[in-house]
């Protein structure tokens, strides 16, 4: 009697090598002018100090995935470690974020310090950026209701008068967003203090403003538009609360911005250790519209 178990074997590895052949990523469409990523809170050891190696292997899984898209710089909208008086924390974010492989471009949260996320991260804690003709403003906003400086808020315009010159597109990205009429808004503990939140969205009018990314919520994908302006708010790589651990892809058209949001799977596992699963982590999730994971917002500077 032949045999049948070393032929499905065989077709289990073929499988198995055809999978992990090569990374099924988002397609760029005709017109494509460029990739972006961008994620929330890497925090790791949120709500469980127990969970900080779990949630540091989120982070560099997350790292390589941007790698492979062709991504060519990300945003990371704060939070980057959970106990802002632990150096330990800092270096391990720092080592891990030196696989990057473009330019990565980071906010503060409220859990990071702000003398040792300037020593770690980035010697600046209000800065912008210019990419093809776009202007990123990446803005010092942690919530708890704190209100900007009159410094900020004259720097964010001058920013936006700079873009209006060079006909760019604005980004702003903050740990905290200025939309807060959702549930987790309500709270103080994750609003920009209400001054300087009017007087954001009034320079967002003025200045026609196209989108704001922010992270701190833990959830989401959230998406919402007022008045003209997109705002988005991002889950991230370590736990998030009823959302997937995940990354948001940007890809930017003459006339649009496409967002996707790619799921990190198990992350949990340590591919290096034994009695684990290494669950493959490449595929693309087929979101449907009415689980808001594919967002398209119209652009406004041709």
């Amino acid at each position: 009697m032949m045999r049948k178990w070393p032929i499905a074997f065989g077709c289990l590895l073929l499988a198995a090598f055809l999978f992990r052949a090569g990374p099924v990523l988002a397609q760029a469409g005709p017109g494509h002018l460029f990739r972006f990523a961008a994620m929330g809170d890497p925090q790791p050891g949120l709500d469980n100090p127990g969970n900080y190696g779990t949630h540091l292997n989120q982070f560099k899984r997350a790292i390589r995935q941007v790698n492979e898209s062709g991504a060519e710089f990300t945003i990371i909208l704060g939070d980057l470690v959970n106990n802002g008086q632990v150096d330990t924390e800092y270096e391990n974010i720092a080592a891990a974020a030196k696989s990057f492989g473009k330019p990565w471009y980071p906010v503060r949260g409220n859990h990071d310090a702000p003398e040792k996320f300037k020593q770690y991260f980035k010697s600046e804690l209000n800065y912008s950026f210019e990419h093809k003709d776009f202007r990123f403003v990446m803005l010092d906003a942690v919530g708890g209701q704190e209100e900007l400086t009159v410094e900020q808020l004259a720097w964010v315009e001058k920013e936006f008068q700079a873009a209006k010159t060079k006909k760019q597109e604005i980004v702003v990205c903050t740990h905290v967003s200025a939309w807060d009429k959702n549930p987790r808004g309500a709270s103080p503990y994750m609003q920009i203090g209400p001054e300087s939140k009017a007087k954001l969205k009034e320079l967002y009018k003025k200045y026609n403003a196209l989108l704001m990314l922010s992270g701190h919520y833990h959830r989401g994908p959230w998406y919402a538009q007022e008045e003209g302006m997109n705002y988005l708010v991002l889950p991230g790589p370590a736990m998030p609360r009823g959302s997937p651990s995940s990354w948001q892809i940007f890809d930017v058209y003459p006339d649009r911005v496409e967002s996707y949001t790619k799921q990190i799977y198990l992350p949990y596992d340590d591919e290096t250790a034994a009695g684990y699963i290494n669950t493959p982590y490449l595929t693309w999730v087929a979101y449907g519209p009415e689980q808001a994971r594919v967002f398209v917002m119209k652009r406004n500077v041709k």
